[in-house]
C-alpha cells in the first residue's frame, strides 16, 4: 500500500481554475482530508464505500467501446448524441 504525504499537492483534472479570480485550483492531501469524509475512512472502508458507490455498466457500453476501437463504423452526429443521452455512469460522487 502507498500512502501519499499529508503535504503533497493534488491538482485537479477537471475545472482547474477558479471562475472568478483565474487562480489555479490545488490542495494539499492534508487539505483534502480535513473537508471529505470520505477521505478520513480507512482503507476497507474506503473501498468498501466507493464500491457501492459505482453504477451498473451502461446498456450501450459494447456499442461505444465498439466504436472507439474501430471494431464498428462511426455512428452519424444524430447516433452519436443518441448514444451520450442519460446519466453520467462512469462517475462516482460524494
Amino acid at each position: 500500500m502507498f500512502i501519499l504525504d499529508e503535504d503533497v499537492i493534488v491538482f485537479p483534472a477537471h475545472f482547474d481554475k477558479d471562475i472568478e479570480s483565474g487562480k489555479v485550483l490545488s490542495s494539499t492531501i492534508g487539505e483534502i482530508k480535513k473537508k471529505s469524509d470520505l477521505m478520513r475512512l480507512k482503507r476497507q472502508d474506503f473501498i468498501d464505500k466507493v464500491s457501492s458507490m459505482v453504477m451498473p455498466t451502461p446498456p450501450n457500453y459494447k456499442e461505444i467501446i465498439g466504436i472507439n476501437t474501430g471494431s464498428k463504423p462511426m455512428p452519424t452526429v444524430t447516433e452519436v448524441y443518441e448514444l451520450e443521452i442519460g446519466p453520467n455512469r462512469y462517475s462516482i460522487s460524494t
